[in-house]
């Protein structure tokens, strides 16, 4: 077979090939569990870089909660345990604010980022 004739072969033999790959269906995310659950509200302020990482945790917990993969006295409990960081923010004090919640996170098996930051030097619960 000639070269010429062996590239419109390959072409579509590549083709087919990514035709039977996109009639796959992917598996359907999980709907939310609980998707009405009742969620507290935070005074997190915004302005203050401890803001943006309250917001995010809470978000998760938010989430967590509505999907299922936390029951609410184990949010209750987190979100009681992150006042203290919210009061900490609204007082302009990030690094204390971060190191609370951060001690939360652990506390509740929630990852904690590891390295330097504007505010994350180091934290209470973590040492120097």
């Amino acid at each position: 077979m000639s070269l010429v004739r062996a590239v419109p072969l390959i072409a579509a033999l590549a083709l087919a090939a990514c035709n039977t790959l996109e009639t796959a269906t992917a598996p359907a995310p999980a709907a939310p569990v609980n998707p009405n659950a009742s969620v507290a509200t935070l005074d997190i302020p915004f302005g203050e870089p401890c803001g943006a990482e309250l917001s995010a945790y809470k978000s998760v917990m938010d989430n967590d909660l509505r999907t299922g993969h936390v029951n609410k006295p184990v949010y209750d409990k987190v979100i009681n345990e992150l006042r203290p960081a919210v009061a900490a923010c609204q007082a302009a004090r990030s690094y204390e604010a971060i190191a609370l919640m951060n001690a939360t996170k652990r506390r509740f098996g929630y990852p904690v980022p590891q390295g330097e930051g504007p505010v994350r030097r180091r934290d209470l619960a973590g040492g120097t």
